[in-house]
C-alpha cells in the first residue's frame, strides 16, 4: 500500500477489523500510532509527498490498574497448589514475582545465566528477548533463593511450561484460594513493582 493511500476510511477500517477480532483498545491505539508516525517520518524524509492521516485523531484508550495479588492472596494462592502441576505453576509464578522475568525470559533461563559476585551473591544476566537489553537481577530474596535450591541450585530444571498453561492453572489456583482477580502469567511482573516498591523500598526511578 502507498503511503499516499493510508488515509482517514483506511484506519478506520483497520481499526474494526482488530475490533471484530477482539483485540484491546490499547493494543489497537498502539498499531495505529505506528501507522501514523511510520508516514510522518517517511514524509519527513520525503520519501512519501504527503500523508492523508496528518489530522487523524487517535483515540487514548483509558488506563487500568495494573492487576497483580496481594502478598497475602499470593500467600493464599500457594497454600491451595497441592497437586504436582499447580505446585510447579506457583513455583514458577512465584519465580517471576521475585525476578521480575517476563515469561519470554523465564524460558530462556539455564545455568548459563547464573553468575556470583565477590560476596556471593547470586545473579542472573540475560539479554531481554524483546529487547535485547541487558539484565542483571540479584538473587537476594528467601523465596527466590528457596526455589533455586529446590531445584537443585539449577536454572535449567526449572520446570519450563507453556505461557497457555501457566495461565490455565493460575486462574483455576487464584479461583481455589477465592482471589477474585483476572490473574495472568505476566501479573508477576506487576506484583514484583509493588513488592519491590513496598518491601525492598526500592525508588520508583530505580524499579
Amino acid at each position: 500500500i502507498k503511503g499516499e493511500n493510508v488515509n482517514e476510511k483506511f484506519m478506520e477500517d483497520f481499526k474494526m477489523a482488530f475490533i471484530k477480532e477482539k483485540y484491546s483498545d490499547s493494543t489497537i491505539a498502539k498499531y495505529l500510532i505506528f501507522i501514523k508516525s511510520t508516514l510522518t517520518f517517511s514524509r519527513k524524509r520525503e520519501l512519501i509527498r504527503f500523508t492523508p492521516i496528518e489530522s487523524y485523531r487517535i483515540e487514548q484508550p483509558e488506563q487500568n490498574d495494573p492487576i497483580y495479588p496481594t502478598e497475602r492472596e499470593l500467600q493464599r494462592m500457594i497454600e491451595v497448589a497441592i497437586t504436582p502441576n499447580h505446585e510447579k505453576v506457583m513455583d514458577i509464578y512465584c519465580f517471576c514475582c521475585y525476578t521480575s522475568l517476563s515469561y519470554s525470559d523465564y524460558i530462556e533461563l539455564s545455568n548459563e545465566n547464573l553468575e556470583f559476585d565477590e560476596d556471593g551473591t547470586r545473579w542472573i544476566y540475560s539479554d531481554r528477548s524483546k529487547t535485547s537489553v541487558s539484565q542483571r537481577i540479584p538473587l537476594l530474596e528467601e523465596p527466590v533463593l528457596d526455589l533455586i535450591e529446590k531445584y537443585g541450585g539449577d536454572l535449567a530444571n526449572i520446570p519450563k511450561l507453556s505461557n497457555a498453561f501457566l495461565n490455565i492453572c493460575i486462574k483455576e489456583i487464584a479461583n481455589l484460594a477465592n482471589v477474585k482477580k483476572h490473574l495472568t502469567f505476566h501479573s508477576s511482573r506487576k506484583y514484583f513493582v509493588d513488592y519491590a516498591y513496598n518491601h525492598l523500598e526500592m525508588s520508583m526511578e530505580n524499579i
